[in-house]
């Protein structure tokens, strides 16, 4: 089994439909913006605007000022951050929009390497079911800041890849619930978990809590799967220094799976070194700054805080460069490695760089690996 990153793909879907309609089988040849003057697809794409739109505009939290002076202790409202969206230039195989849910206003973009109404992957070179399988399946679940799909070209052997933009830890864990609603998640299941939309609102703290929320509803469903901690791939350049929260994180999910091989604890150091490389303005302090933050002391929710004391030499980064075609690739490569070694998944990297039209693979790694 040999296993390629797949960075770009240029068909899109883009439909209005609860996600098992709106997965519905399509002929995904028929969107193409660039090379299709078609009026449908001009409106299709309309709805994945205004979907973002509103969904970023509804996104806001109160702000409290604490800068001395005259406005220390003013509140006021202001906008979530965001970090990166689904393009049409970086997406893959499927995207899809929806404004509303079982008459809810959900306004959410989601874009995913395989058919969820029948369970067929679009991102290999020919179609195969994604869960039906004699080896462990392993399905990563992010927002847009992930690559699209890893594939295994000829083989036949990928890891499937749903992103929701701008999405929490709750909201793609919904959505799992949603897309895996007809299938058997059993022991065989392994599903990576991240969202750094959610790490940048949030904060390190809050994100741990509600990591341990999603552990909950996810064993409570499938008590047999394996829920293990996704670093994301920032898809844009941001104005948020992401390579704190990351290394915060990484420090608390070591912790937290000390003892079981479940923490993908290698690939998390590969991602905290290319968060601080992709880290801009950054600025050394005269002297350490030493902090202290509560952490969740346990995977089980709820669970009593404990305090976990971090030092820095620098200020937070102003931001985050995206990452590059290599240093995705690298992590990728990182993941797998973990995933071969703690969890046997099987999977082999290697090969040449393969080039189909319509499609651009990258390897991820130049020799088997055991």
């Amino acid at each position: 089994m040999t296993i390629y990153l797949l960075l770009q793909y240029d068909l899109i879907i883009t439909l209005n439909m609860p996600v098992k309609q709106f997965f519905a089988p399509t002929n995904l040849n028929s969107f193409s913006m660039e090379n299709d003057p078609d009026p449908a697809c001009a409106s299709e794409d309309t709805t994945i605007l205004q979907c973002r739109t509103a969904r970023r505009v509804a996104r806001t939290s109160d702000t409290v000022d604490i800068s001395p002076g005259p406005d220390c202790g003013l509140l006021s409202s202001a906008p979530l951050p965001t970090v990166g969206e689904l393009t049409r230039e970086d997406d893959f195989c499927f995207r899809g929009a929806r404004k509303t849910y079982q008459g809810t206003i959900v306004n959410q973009n989601i874009g995913c390497s395989f058919d969820p109404s029948n369970m067929m992957c679009l991102a290999c070179r020919s179609e195969h079911n994604i869960v039906n399988l004699d080896r462990p399946v392993v399905i990563a679940l992010s927002d847009q800041n992930f690559v699209p799909a890893i594939t295994g070209g000829d083989e036949n052997v990928c890891i499937p890849v749903v992103r929701l933009e701008d999405a929490s830890l709750n909201d793609i864990t919904t959505m799992a619930f949603e897309i895996l609603d007809n299938t058997k998640v059993d022991s065989n299941f392994i599903l990576l978990l991240g969202s750094a939309t959610h790490l940048a609102c949030v904060g390190t703290a809050a994100y741990a809590v509600d990591w341990t929320k999603s552990v909950q509803r996810l064993k409570g469903k499938w008590p047999d799967a394996l829920l293990l901690p996704l670093f994301p791939i920032p898809t844009a350049d941001c104005k948020i220094g992401l390579a704190r929260e990351i290394t915060e994180l990484a420090t608390w999910f070591e912790k937290m799976y000390r003892s079981t091989p479940y923490g993908l604890t290698s690939a998390w150091a590969a991602a905290v070194r290319t968060y601080n490389a992709a880290s801009v303005g950054v600025q050394q302090l005269n002297s350490p700054e030493t902090y202290t933050m509560s952490l969740p002391s346990s995977l089980f929710f709820p669970s009593p805080a404990q305090s976990v004391r971090f030092v820095s030499k620098s200020a937070r980064p102003a931001g985050t460069v995206a990452f590059d075609r290599k240093a995705s690739c690298e992590l990728i490569r990182c993941l797998l490695v973990n995933l071969n070694a703690d969890l046997h998944t099987g999977f082999v990297l290697g090969g040449d760089l393969l080039k189909d039209p319509g499609k651009l693979f990258v390897e991820v790694a130049k020799e088997p690996l055991s």
